[in-house]
């Protein structure tokens, strides 16, 4: 940093401030704290050197959904008195940052359709079988975020149709009346053997035509997407709660209305406990 701050001087260039990201997947608050304490060292260096810095850029990576590991609360928890301990209101430093993560990952649901099956021996799963679930989408596609941004992701079924759905009971869980979960592996749809969603997880019994359901999937994942081997991106469907009906992007398929209502049948279901 100095070398760079002289250098700047030196081409008559003024330093703004500071820009920091500690990565998406960074699970330590103290991360945040730790890179404010850095930034405040090169802000002292700058005043040292005659100029004055007054931004400071907080990056991102902050978490989408909260879990064991992180919340974007604990991360505020560790900023604030980093943040009053080196650019207290005094010091004149205007903060910035980057939530892209935190705004957008709530904002999708990823439906992916069924379109294969197999069952294959396995000796290491549950009762010695398998059942290989072929899916539209798959790493080349929405889960690259599997590969490169140290997601996980937790299939939920869904029937069909309203009408099967309503055959098997509409409670918290679609498939009451299905043999109980038992080990799948979850393909994407390209032939490439490397594209494995989840090579071991658990799902009941599931044909052809059926939904594999995926929340919180906004961030990172159809934006890095690609068209690789002829497999489209997955197409949208916006939802508005307050509306009569949803409202598909041009090139949706009718029946994906049906998972928005699944959505949206899941967002009353929570509201009300």
């Amino acid at each position: 940093a100095p070398s760079l701050l002289r250098r700047a001087a030196e081409l008559g260039l003024r330093v703004r401030g500071v820009s920091f990201h500690v990565g998406s997947g960074c699970y330590s608050p103290q991360a945040y704290v730790a890179a404010v304490q850095r930034a405040a060292h090169v802000f002292s260096l700058a005043e040292e050197a005659g100029g004055r810095m007054d931004l400071l850029d907080l990056g991102g990576g902050f978490p989408g959904v909260d879990s064991a590991e992180l919340s974007f609360s604990s991360i505020a928890a560790a900023l604030r008195p980093a943040l009053d301990a080196s650019f207290p209101p005094s010091r004149g430093v205007r903060l910035l940052a980057e939530p892209g993560r935190f705004l957008a990952a709530e904002s999708h649901t990823l439906a992916a359709a069924v379109i294969g099956k197999k069952r294959v021996a396995d000796a290491a799963a549950e009762g010695g079988t398998r059942q290989m679930l072929y899916i539209n989408d798959g790493l080349y596609g929405s889960f690259n975020c599997l590969l490169y941004d140290h997601a996980s992701v937790t299939p939920e079924p869904l029937p069909a149709s309203v009408a099967a759905r309503a055959a098997v009971g509409d409670g918290p869980s679609p498939w009451p009346a299905r043999p109980p979960p038992q080990p799948a592996a979850v393909w994407g749809p390209t032939c490439d053997g490397f594209d494995c969603v989840l090579p071991d997880t658990k799902l009941p019994e599931l044909a052809v035509g059926d939904w594999v359901v995926f929340r919180h999937m906004g961030a990172y994942t159809a934006a890095a997407g690609s068209n690789f081997n002829g497999m489209a991106l997955p197409s949208k469907v916006y939802v508005d709660p307050g509306a009569a009906q949803t409202r598909p992007a041009a090139g949706a398929a009718a029946e994906v209305a049906e998972v928005a209502e699944w959505a949206a049948h899941h967002r009353r279901a929570a509201a009300a406990m």
